[in-house]
């Protein structure tokens, strides 16, 4: 998500701007923003593991809009990539992020884990 998608409109944000999907009605430069937001700096920290469930938020978001309404008239082979995305951020929205990431490694440390009632 990150090489493929959200650096691209990073870099290029001047020039993609007055071209990007408006699917919300809140501005192309806004929409592109929050895309970029998502698919760059949410996935950077979701790469490191850092607030994983709250990060998944915007990308969940994110890909709920390419799916159904960006390409929602369209045949499921327009739609499979970023509902394939969606379903892969909903499960780590319900899992979270493990035991190596930085979730764990500053705020997972001090609470005692258990399994089925096992140290």
């Amino acid at each position: 998500m990150i090489f493929l998608h959200g650096y691209p409109r990073f870099i290029n944000f001047s020039k993609i701007s007055s071209e990007f999907a408006d699917p919300l009605g809140i501005g192309t430069e806004t929409s592109l923003a929050l895309v970029v937001f998502a698919e760059f700096f949410c996935s950077l920290f979701l790469v490191l593991g850092l607030l994983t469930r709250w990060i998944c938020v915007p990308l969940i978001i994110t890909m709920i809009v390419a799916t159904w309404i960006v390409n929602g008239g369209k045949d499921f082979i327009f739609q499979e990539k970023s509902f394939i995305y969606l379903i892969c951020y909903i499960s780590l929205l319900i899992s979270g992020s493990g035991y190596f990431s930085l979730d764990f490694k500053l705020f997972g440390e001090n609470k005692t884990t258990t399994n089925n009632g096992y140290k």
